[in-house]
């Protein structure tokens, strides 16, 4: 009877300790949970921060990049309005000399009216080949398209 019960005194021993090594794992499982979460919360707001940081550059840079086509678009436009007002002073004058001009008034205009003509004409051509049409894209680098594409990108 002794030895039976020291049997049971040593099983019961054992399942004490299971029990022990039971509450232990599932405490050190909760701390671990509890532990991924924080992670994961501190990984998400990284990205965010990471993120908010590049939006305000990008936006930053863009802005300034805005201002600067914006200042050439306004040069070429002040540039070509001068020429048009140009056009519009000699426009009268051409008219009113094909219609009253003299011989020699429209020998005279004619040639100083090619000069001006010259002038204008490459002024056109110049803007002509200043044309602007300015965009900004918008690149994302391709481990973070990679992860946007596919959702099981975040593994364990």
């Amino acid at each position: 009877m002794q030895e039976l019960n020291n049997t049971l005194l040593k099983l019961e021993t054992e399942t004490c300790s299971i029990i022990a090594d039971c509450n232990l794992s599932e405490a050190a499982l909760s701390d671990t949970n509890a532990n991924l979460l924080k992670q994961l919360d501190e990984m998400k707001d990284r990205l965010i921060e990471i993120f908010d940081k590049a939006k305000s550059r990008m936006i930053e840079e863009a802005e300034i990049f805005k201002a600067g086509e914006m200042k050439r678009l306004g040069e070429r436009r002040k540039v070509t309005s001068n020429v048009n007002e140009d056009i519009h002073e000699l426009l009268p004058v051409s008219l009113a000399l094909v219609k009253h001009g003299t011989p020699q008034q429209k020998y005279i205009i004619s040639h100083i009216m090619k000069e001006k003509i010259k002038y204008i004409e490459s002024h056109i051509t110049e803007q002509r080949n200043k044309h602007i049409t300015s965009t900004v894209d918008l690149n994302f680098s391709k481990q973070l398209s990679s992860l946007l594409k596919e959702e099981d990108g975040i593994e364990n």
